[in-house]
């Protein structure tokens, strides 16, 4: 009788392995949790249509789907995050904001099958949500290198870009909304140069984008039904319907009735030009973010500009010792990020793959069906290749677990942020669990957020770095 056969993409572990990646995953856990970050669980399999809502074509195409006995369309998670923000608005959100929440297990995506491609991964990563700003993201980029440093690992690198840049680039070069979506789910083509720019204009004009030959395009019922539909997935609009909730031609027929005019072939020109010039650069922080303000108009993305800057600067509160670059053009893949995005790099690590990533989703909670935008920041770590570069490096994980005190550390005015940075990680060196704040809250509001997070105490810092602790109150 014939023996059954391993799943390509998927990989049985001996317990070498096995207990490699137990240790790993918790020295993770305990190092999120050293920044207060709690661990909650999520189901392995959700409805089609969360992932849908808002993660883009290119997700979507990926992802393990069927129906159910009970003729519901659902589908194996291919990413936590949409799963831990529908938690949050169902019912999982009973703390203050903002929440600070770990996750740890298995995610499949579909791969083709190429040598040494992999279905599934486990992860390990954090969401802050319910706070903005530079020292939010700033402490999510610390936590996503610091996480590797600790375990060991050296020679990682952290690569950041800004979509929230990207999209208000577009808006400033007055084009459609579809033509800004297009262009937005290509950055990812726009950053190779040669065939690919005509590619994406030829793209363009098949989905009714640009006129064709001097005459208005048709609309996108001329191409091919699965063809149409591949394209239309790729747009990612964020509203539209799940496959199961409408049938393919009721999603035709509502694209063509919103989407009848066409784009200025020029004006579309000119933006691919402008967007993949600027898709294209990366480096050193300051030497990228020259070279692309002398590339684009002046005020357009000025804000996204200076916000990603404001991030650079908290970050350099950290010592993290790991080079930062940018990359205008990174895009990760996920429709639902609005701002900063970030991989963690390795060379150990073939390219096109990170140890791990994510980003700023401000608008996800909202889609998913909050009654107001939440911003939200959120990475993950890909377990599997974390371990196979600590074996690379011969680098090995603490694994001790601990249960530490909970502290939370505030600045006294928003200048103090660097000397709060610092005595946080103080804390966390002498093994305590410390929050730090980031929303720029009174104390009064610090204590009364410490007593429901069950921390002892609020240390307030100075921008001179005089430190005041306050004991958060019993009764």
């Amino acid at each position: 009788m014939e023996l059954p056969q391993r799943l390509r993409g998927m990989e049985d572990s001996d317990p070498e392995i096995a207990r490699g990646m137990t240790r790993v995953g918790q020295a993770l856990a305990d190092l999120l949790a050293g920044y207060g970050y709690l661990s909650v669980d999520v189901p392995v399999l959700e409805a089609t249509e969360l992932f849908l809502r808002k993660s883009g074509g290119e997700l979507a195409s990926r992802m393990y789907t069927f129906v159910d006995p009970g003729g519901h369309r659902v589908s194996i998670r291919p990413e936590f995050t949409s799963s831990v923000v529908r938690a949050y608005l169902d019912g999982l959100n009973t703390r203050p904001l903002p929440l600070r929440w770990q996750y740890q297990g298995p995610v499949l995506r579909y791969e083709r099958d190429v040598e040494g491609s992999h279905r599934q991964h486990t992860q390990v990563g954090a969401e802050l949500i319910g706070a903005s700003g530079p020292w939010a993201d700033a402490e999510v980029l610390a936590l996503a290198c610091k996480g590797l440093s600790c375990l060991g690992i050296s020679g990682h690198s952290l690569v950041v870009g800004h979509l929230g840049f990207i999209g208000a680039l577009l808006e400033s070069l007055g084009l459609s909304d579809r033509a800004r979506l297009f262009l937005l789910a290509s950055v990812s083509s726009l950053k190779e140069e040669g065939p690919a720019r005509e590619q994406v204009y030829r793209q363009a004009g098949s989905l009714g984008l640009l006129p064709i030959d001097g005459l208005k395009a048709e609309p996108p019922s001329a191409l091919a039904g699965e063809e149409a539909m591949t394209l239309l997935e790729r747009l990612g609009e964020s509203n539209m319907p799940a496959v199961g909730v409408r049938s393919p031609d009721e999603i035709r027929e509502r694209y063509m009735r919103k989407q009848r005019q066409s784009d200025d072939p020029a004006r579309f020109n000119d933006a691919l030009d402008m967007v993949g010039s600027v898709v294209r650069v990366g480096g050193r922080p300051e030497d990228a973010v020259r070279q692309v303000r002398g590339l684009i108009a002046a005020g357009a993305g000025q804000q996204e500009l200076e916000s990603l800057e404001s991030v650079l600067e908290a970050l350099s509160g950290y010592d993290l010792q790991v080079p930062v670059t940018l990359d205008f053009g990174l895009a990760r893949g996920i429709a639902y990020y609005t701002g900063t995005v970030f991989e963690v790099q390795h060379s150990a690590i073939d390219v096109g793959h990170s140890l791990g990533g994510g980003g700023r989703y401000d608008g996800l909670v909202q889609a998913l069906g909050g009654a107001e935008e939440t911003p939200a920041m959120g990475f993950a770590w890909t377990l599997d290749r974390v371990v196979q570069t600590l074996a690379a490096d011969g680098a090995s994980a603490a694994t001790e677990s601990r249960t530490p005190e909970v502290v939370l550390v505030r600045p006294q005015e928003p200048s103090a942020f660097g000397a709060a940075v610092k005595e946080a990680e103080r804390l966390r060196a002498k093994g305590n669990a410390v929050e730090s704040e980031v929303s720029q809250r009174s104390l009064d509001e610090c204590l009364r957020y410490a007593k429901e997070r069950g921390a002892r105490r609020v240390v307030s810092v100075s921008v001179r770095g005089e430190i005041q602790e306050s004991d958060v109150p019993e009764q």
